[in-house]
């Protein structure tokens, strides 16, 4: 039984620790993007009516957005949501 928890949680680390790396890379994909486009993060909130607090955790891997949330950054970037996920994700097999 203790090899089993002991599994479950290496394995449960490990998925944390695979969604904070997404977060990240997503954070960074904002970030540039916003770079591309020479708007600040006080923009991106106007245009998108998020919160730009809401805005800065997202860039800074503090907040998961939610699809809707993804949807309604896309459109205030006029881009395709697939554009915005476009961002690779570091391998993290050790």
């Amino acid at each position: 039984m203790a090899i089993t928890c002991k599994f479950f949680l290496h394995e449960l680390g490990a998925v944390i620790e695979n969604e904070e790396i997404q977060l990240r890379a997503f954070g960074a994909r904002l970030k540039e993007i916003r770079g591309q486009k020479k708007i600040t993060q006080e923009q991106l909130s106007d245009l998108s009516g998020l919160d730009l607090s809401h805005i800065a955790r997202m860039e800074t891997a503090k907040r998961n957005p939610r699809l809707t949330t993804l949807i309604v950054l896309a459109r205030a970037l006029q881009m395709p949501l697939a554009e915005l996920m476009d961002f690779e994700v570091p391998d993290t097999k050790r």
